[in-house]
């Protein structure tokens, strides 16, 4: 049986004025389109998850160079400290990337 995950595909708003990219709020957080466009690739993953070959081929990275393993882990670290102060958290399991809910702070 093959099972397929389909990745989001996130439609990048930019301002009017200034054609500048307008940050996205995704787990209480404001963050780039580029990060939001990661979140929600995890996020639509479930309790599978997701893995850093996926994340690389997500069409956000279309109109840039070709991205490396370790910008990916950057940016999903970067992610995770913006989540710093809300209940989400962004882990790895079994090389996959999962959005898990934390019961309290983390000491």
């Amino acid at each position: 049986m093959t099972v397929s995950h389909a990745m989001p595909r996130t439609t990048i708003r930019t301002c009017e004025a200034c054609g500048q990219p307008l940050r996205m709020q995704r787990g209480g957080v404001f963050m780039s389109p580029l990060k939001a466009a990661i979140f929600d690739a995890i996020v639509a993953a479930g309790d599978i998850g997701v893995s850093t070959a996926e994340l690389m081929r997500l069409d956000v990275w279309r109109d840039r160079k070709p991205v490396k393993p370790v910008t990916i882990r950057m940016h999903v670290l970067q992610t995770n400290d913006a989540l710093c102060d809300s209940p989400w958290r962004i882990v790895a399991l079994d090389r996959r990337y999962v959005l898990v809910k934390i019961a309290g702070p983390i000491a």
